[in-house]
Order: C-alpha cells, then structure tokens, then sequence
C-alpha cells in the first residue's frame, strides 16, 4: 500500500472518533477504546500503520496532568488586579524533599497554566489537583531560559525568572528555603528568603 493509501486509511479510522486533548496530545476516543498514538512505519519496501490504544477511556484528571516541562503554557489573568499589590505567602507546595514551602503572591489566581486537556487554570489549581509540581514549572522556565523566552538571574539567596507574563524568585536551599514569590511586575529584592 502506498503512504498516502496508508495515511487516508488513518483518518477514515481515526474521525470516527471524538478527538480530546490528553496530557498535551490528541487522543481519539469513544466509550470503548483511546487511541493513543498512531502513525505509519516505513520498512524498505513496505508501509505499515500502527494504532496504539487503551481499552476504555482515559480518566479526565490523568489528562489533565502536565509533566513535560517543554508543554508548559501559561498567561496572566488581569480580570482582577487587588487594590494593593502586597507579597503574602498564598498557598504551599511540596519541593522533591518532601517538604512543604510557601508561595508569596500579590494575586493567587492571576498565573494561568494550561493543563494537559488543553483548558487554562491558577497555579494554585493546578498544584492542588496534582496537574503540575513547582519542580515542572521551575524546569520549563529553564528550557526556556535556553530558548531566549524567559531570562534568568542567580543572586546569593536564589534564582530570578523574568518572561512576558510573570516574574518568579526561588530562594535558594543554602538560604535554608525553597520560597518563591511570583508576580506579574515583581523585581528582586535582598529581603527575599529571611
């Protein structure tokens, strides 16, 4: 068969399916199978397709989960801006050591992460649902870092991230802390970390 045969077999197979978004890539699925996956193997003389699928579907929050810090979208919602923009610890997060630090923020709900079905929710959802860890997030910022989106600064007491939509300062674990303070004009400060 040729690969264009192949591939128009593909889509006939794969439309009649509804298309979902699961952990940042697109499932086909009914009530009785996902396909996760699926594509054409070139072998010499030979086009053969595969379909990878699961029996059933595939549970929502699983799809939800972002755990490949280059999948890593976000924005700032500026629907609602506090009358005063004041740093507090808003929420905590679990670091890899197993313990808890704080988040200070001047506006919990302003950071926006895409989870992996592909809808927009608050840092502090995402956290809570398990969607993403701070680890992931901290990893994609220095992807990024390396792909001239977000820059990046060490100071004595942590590292300072700066992008288009937010700003976010990891103290450093010398400084006997992994706080972070995030905000969408933030600007560094000696008195982070004490």
């Amino acid at each position: 068969m040729s690969k264009k045969s192949i591939k128009k077999n593909l889509q006939n197979i794969v439309k009649k399916y509804e298309e979902k978004t699961c952990r940042n890539k697109t499932t086909y699925t009914d009530s009785n199978l996902t396909i996760i996956d699926f594509g054409i193997e070139e072998t010499g003389l030979l086009n053969t397709y595969y379909i990878s699928y699961i029996d059933g579907n595939i549970n929502i929050n699983d799809c939800n989960i972002v755990d490949d810090y280059k999948n890593i979208e976000y924005k700032y919602d500026y629907s609602y801006i506090p009358k005063e923009k004041i740093l507090e610890p808003e929420y905590k997060y679990m670091a890899n050591n197993g313990k808890l630090y704080e988040v200070y923020t001047d506006y919990s709900d302003g950071l926006l992460i895409k989870n992996g079905s592909g809808e927009y929710h608050s840092l502090p959802t995402m956290l809570k649902f398990n969607y993403m860890d701070m680890d992931t997030l901290i990893k994609a910022l220095d992807y990024q870092v390396e792909q001239n989106i977000v820059t990046k600064v060490e100071y004595e007491n942590g590292t300072f991230y700066k992008n288009d939509v937010f700003s976010l300062f990891q103290c450093s674990i010398n400084t006997g802390n992994k706080n972070i303070y995030i905000s969408d004009n933030l600007e560094y400060s000696e008195d982070f970390c004490k």
